[in-house]
């Protein structure tokens, strides 16, 4: 009986030690509609569903550093302080919208090109590489209405004025070329 005992105080006092050296953990939840990529402290992305909730654990306290992106919300970098050795959420919102463009033509999409509506003030081609055939790309835009411009393999160019881009969506775009 005094052996049971024992034991059954020493199952105790380990199981109190090791509450007290537990891990920190860090909640990152995707409050989006598509995709996200979190990457913890310069680590490999980590992708997060829509809606969904990635746990990451640490032995120590410190300050995490979290980059984040997504279709739906633009690149930022936030430190996320577990010094105090409690855990912590980090809630993903929404600050941008997105457009798929599909390129639906025989011929490639060599550059696309955006500008706010009607203001013919195309920034940088942010097409990446080519869009072949059957392929698509999505682009984050702050919502509003967008005129898209790309340029196929033959130089020549389509406009598609006045997108409307809404916040925490996508809208698709069909690229057609004859």
């Amino acid at each position: 009986m005094k052996t049971r005992s024992l034991l059954i105080l020493m199952a105790l006092i380990l199981l109190l030690i090791s509450a007290c050296f537990s891990d920190i953990e860090l909640r990152i939840r995707n409050n989006t509609t598509a995709q996200a990529w979190v990457s913890i402290n310069g680590g490999e992305a980590i992708y997060i569903n829509p809606k969904r909730t990635h746990s990451a654990y640490f032995g120590s306290s410190q300050i995490v550093k979290l980059e984040y992106n997504g279709y739906h919300m633009f690149e930022n970098t936030e430190h996320i302080d577990l010094t105090n050795g409690n855990s912590a959420t980090v809630s993903l919102e929404p600050n941008a919208g997105a457009i798929k463009i599909h390129n639906s033509s025989v011929r490639e999409a060599r550059a696309i090109y955006f500008s706010p509506a009607n203001q013919n003030n195309w920034g940088a081609d942010l097409l990446s590489g080519v869009l072949q055939t059957g392929q698509n790309q999505t682009f984050s835009l702050t919502p509003g209405f967008w005129d898209v411009k790309i340029r196929d393999s033959h130089n020549n160019y389509y406009y598609y004025p006045n997108q409307e881009i809404i916040l925490d969506r996508t809208r698709d775009l069909i690229f057609f070329a004859i």
